[in-house]
């Protein structure tokens, strides 16, 4: 019997290996060295966060790159190398910092001795928080921070720099894949959105059942509804199709609209005709 819902098989494919290799050994220690040379000649705090926020879409945008070249459909296989990828991108960033900061003052030290002494770098983290940080706030000498503070800035910095890019790359591994084709299922772009009357577990419990008329005679929404259906489609030459159907929830806040989204079903396996009538309702 076949499942109602997509799940990953747990493969991947033969290029994932030597791509989160080059993600850690390469790609992610050039993102964390630029991330703390562009950070070097950044005196504001709140622009300096904008750079983190950077580097944190960069790093995801190359772990999703990695997830679909590489064919990965193993959340365990991401999880461990996306660690290690990413926690070499964060740990070049204070090499690369301390390594132009002291490379004067200390004969032999530059970025390839400092990268080979991980306690060296977790020593001078320990000593750059006792002396603290100045950042200039509107063009003077601003506060120094060390200690807790400074610590919990890091730490903010690294959850930015590390977690986010992390489970948001995990998006990817869970999007269809066919094993027949070994390739990915096509996301088909619909621009049109439906008007649901009923409540989202009715809707559910109707497409679980292979009841679709639920959607076949849905009108289109209007652009200006506070609620609507968006639907996404996902077909494989030779395969059942799958679905994920959203909720839509539209606010305002101070003049500016907003939009919450909610699944209703997410991945369902759908019959070939139903893709095609959606496809040609909604596209």
């Amino acid at each position: 019997m076949q499942e109602r819902y997509y799940s990953p098989s747990g493969r991947y494919g033969k290029m994932a290996i030597p791509m989160f290799l080059a993600a850690t050994l390469l790609i992610l220690p050039i993102l964390g060295y630029l991330y703390s040379f562009i950070s070097g000649f950044i005196p504001f705090i709140f622009l300096k966060f904008f750079a983190t926020l950077g580097y944190f879409y960069v790093a995801y945008l190359v772990l999703q790159f990695c997830v679909k070249k590489g064919k990965i459909r193993s959340t365990k296989f991401y999880l461990i190398f996306a660690t290690i990828a990413l926690l070499s991108g964060y740990y070049i960033h204070w090499v690369a910092f301390f390594s132009s900061s002291i490379a004067e003052s200390i004969e032999g030290i530059n970025i390839a001795t400092l990268a080979m002494n991980p306690l060296s770098v977790k020593s001078l983290i320990g000593l750059y928080s006792d002396i603290g940080i100045t950042l200039s706030k509107n063009g003077s000498s601003g506060k120094t921070w060390n200690g807790g503070v400074l610590y919990f800035i890091w730490f903010v910095e690294f959850v930015i720099m590390f977690f986010l890019p992390l489970l948001s790359g995990v998006v990817g591994v869970d999007a269809p894949y066919s094993e027949l084709n070994d390739d990915w299922f096509t996301e088909n772009k619909l621009s049109k959105t439906l008007e649901i009357n009923q409540s989202e577990e009715e809707i559910k419990a109707e497409l679980e059942k292979h009841n679709y008329s639920i959607l076949e005679n849905a009108n289109l929404s209007d652009p200006d509804f506070d609620v609507f259906y968006r639907v996404s489609l996902f077909d494989s030459a030779g395969e059942d199709d799958y679905m994920t159907l959203k909720k839509i929830t539209v606010t305002y806040a101070k003049g500016e609209r907003k939009e919450s989204e909610s699944d209703i079903v997410e991945n369902l396996r759908i019959p070939n005709y139903l893709t095609e009538k959606l496809k040609s309702k909604l596209a």
